[in-house]
């Protein structure tokens, strides 16, 4: 469907947003590696799934280096409590005069 709305051969980046609990996680896999192998995207994201959640199929590290998959972490910035992080992040944050949020970003 995201082919035909975005009138598209091919889809550059996918991203599998979250696990669907009604579907096995195995099917879900192997349903978006399908569809690499086939042509129809290009690379595959992930993002908001646990280490265990891909150790299923393989390693964090396997994975994404076999399948050209990148992982896109689920909140990285952690809101406010970036500020209360440890006395060397703030030496950074010190260093280059900028928040946390910003050194995060960087």
């Amino acid at each position: 469907m995201s082919l035909r709305r975005l009138k598209l051969d091919v889809i550059d980046l996918w991203q599998l947003h979250r696990i669907d609990a009604k579907v096995p996680r195995a099917d879900q896999f192997g349903t978006f590696a399908d569809m690499q192998k086939v042509g129809l995207i290009r690379h595959v994201g992930l993002s908001a799934v646990s280490v265990d959640d891909i150790r299923k199929a393989e390693t964090v590290l396997e994975l994404c280096e076999a399948n050209g998959i990148g992982f896109i972490p689920w909140r990285p910035i952690d809101g406010d409590n970036l500020e209360s992080t440890s006395v060397e992040f703030k030496v950074v944050m010190d260093k280059y005069e900028a928040s946390a949020s910003q050194i995060v970003l960087a």
